[in-house]
């Protein structure tokens, strides 16, 4: 089973601090109790991605891993996480 939320990057807020409210609130975990998002991917590059995204009309998408996370990244600053759930004990 595959769960998934979508975001959208709110005005006062960076895409890096979207994927970080939204995983905390799924994991229902402080944001200081996750790992840094630069680990996995380049927060400048993809802050700016979504920036010039919402401001013009480039499209395109950045995907990454994040821990158990997919997490894509839309240049009009929707953001989807999915993660596969297991199902441990179905045959």
């Amino acid at each position: 089973m595959v769960s998934q939320a979508t975001v959208t990057v709110g005005e006062e807020e960076t895409a890096v601090t979207a994927i970080v409210r939204a995983i905390s609130d799924i994991e229902d975990a402080s944001p200081d109790e996750l790992y840094p998002v630069g680990s996995v991917v380049n927060p400048t590059l993809l802050n700016s991605f979504v920036d010039e995204g919402q401001n013009t009309d480039i499209g395109g998408q950045i995907e990454f891993p994040y821990g158990d996370y997919t997490v894509i990244v839309r240049a009009d600053g929707t953001i989807l996480i999915s993660v596969e759930e297991s199902n441990y004990g179905n045959v």
